[in-house]
């Protein structure tokens, strides 16, 4: 569906220079065109990305809703290759969630589309709150310009992906909070007595799962989105991935490191995350919370706190969620410093002393450097061309972007220019879908049947 809505947006529905002098149309310090000239732009600027991509490194595999995809394969060797295609898959919905905004920004601003815009531009004027006006936007404008066709396979897709998000997260969160909340104070509290039997155990996973459920549909019922939905995700991300990394990678990698200072990054993690929240969705009673409890501070400034910090918040959640990693970081180390203990990652990894008795099962000795990126016997063919192929994607989109980021700052490039180099990124994007999706579908369908024969075949422990 994402390969045939980009091959009708790009080829049957718009003109490529058309959606390129829309795009022109936009303030010169907030281009939709140069990535260079987006100083201006709100809450996407340079900032939001060079964030994102330094969260990419900090937290990954972090995020606990993925965690039954981490422990679900049936071999070390299918975890890695679920995991490449599962960096693959992505790439296909790159194209249509760019051309989309692209594309309804063209219909709505471009001479063109100028008649066949005014109910686009009538049903958005009739939204009185601006927030949701901007969020929108792109919806009302798709369903003017899009076949009905396409808008019934995206509506369809968009389904598909709802149902596929909500019950991975149910089993998730839910099964989470019973295995890493309820059982260790259950052990806590009642010691030998805290073990439970099978049907009891699956019982409390149920009213958990059932529980999320309820939890999502009185959230989304009663809260109240006022901000951009990436800006949402960062804010509520924060509450876990703000301090997450510093316990894993200071856990795992870092003998000085303890509970206490995981404890401490822990909640002050979880404290910033609230307050930032407070701020962006209540800032007006923020600033005079603060105007009360700080009057001589700013008795001798002459300005009051709404006019130095303007109608709101002058911290996105993007920059919040940075700050909290840095602040988390600094409080773990410090706390397991102070704490004062060294931990032996010989007993942590079973190595020395602690290896694992003879006898037992082990794998082989992890790859370090280079190596990490060998192939052994368990790949067939297909899985050397998937594993080349993915990591070539990686390495030179990446020299494209450093070359390219050292060429921008180094040489004036018009819009023209750009232009034209998007326009073959979204040729370039747009064949790799097409490869992406046959090799995949393919794929999955054999998978498919491997895994319902298995389940048909497998002796049940």
């Amino acid at each position: 569906v994402f390969a045939v809505m980009s091959i009708f947006l790009l080829f049957f529905l718009f003109d490529w220079s058309q959606i390129m002098e829309a795009a022109a149309m936009a303030p010169a310090d907030a281009s939709l065109i140069n990535p260079i000239k987006t100083s201006s732009t709100d809450n996407f600027n340079i900032n939001y990305f060079l964030i994102q991509a330094f969260g990419a490194v900090y937290v990954f595999m972090a995020w606990q809703g993925n965690q039954g995809y981490y422990g679900a394969a049936r071999s070390p060797h299918d975890a890695r290759m679920g995991r490449l295609i599962g960096q693959l898959r992505p790439i296909t919905q790159t194209l249509p969630l760019v051309l989309l905004p692209m594309c309804a920004w063209a219909f709505l601003h471009h001479a063109d589309f100028a008649a066949d815009a005014v109910g686009a531009h009538a049903a958005l004027d009739a939204i009185s709150n601006e927030q949701i006006r901007s969020q929108l936007t792109v919806t009302v404008a798709t369903a003017h310009f899009l076949p009905p066709v396409i808008v019934g396979l995206f509506a369809a897709i968009m389904l598909a992906a709802f149902i596929s998000t909500h019950d991975t997260y149910l089993h998730a969160w839910g099964s989470i909070f019973i295995q890493d909340v309820v059982m260790p104070v259950r052990q806590n509290l009642l010691g030998d007595n805290s073990v439970l039997k099978p049907e009891a155990h699956v019982r409390l996973l149920k009213y958990s799962i059932f529980g999320v459920a309820v939890f999502i549909f009185l959230f989304s019922l009663l809260f109240s989105q006022q901000q951009d939905i990436l800006m949402f995700f960062a804010l509520t991300g924060t509450i876990y991935l703000g301090w997450a990394g510093s316990c894993i990678i200071g856990g795992l990698y870092w003998k000085r490191g303890t509970a206490a200072g995981a404890w401490a990054a822990t909640v002050s993690g979880v404290l910033l995350a609230v307050v930032g929240w407070f701020l962006t969705y209540n800032w007006e009673m923020s600033q005079a919370l603060l105007a009360e409890f700080t009057p001589g501070m700013w008795a001798t400034w002459t300005k009051s706190w709404p006019e130095l910090l303007g109608d709101k918040c002058p911290i996105t959640a993007q920059v919040l969620y940075f700050w909290t990693i840095v602040t988390t970081i600094a409080v773990y180390i410090v706390s397991s410093l102070i704490h004062g203990e060294s931990f032996d990652m010989d007993r942590l990894l079973h190595r020395g002393q602690y290896a694992v008795e003879e006898g037992a099962e082990m794998g082989p000795e992890p790859r370090r450097g280079w190596a990490i990126f060998g192939m052994g016997k368990d790949f067939s063919t297909g899985d050397r061309v998937l594993f080349v192929g993915s990591y070539t994607y990686i390495f030179l989109f990446f020299a494209t972007f450093l070359i390219g980021t050292i060429y921008m700052l180094s040489t004036e490039i018009s819009d023209a220019a750009w232009g034209e180099f998007w326009w073959w990124f979204c040729i370039a994007i747009l064949l790799m879908t097409a490869v992406i999706t046959v090799w995949v579908s393919l794929g999955g369908i054999r998978n498919l049947r491997e895994l319902f024969h298995m389940l048909d075949s497998v002796k049940r422990d």
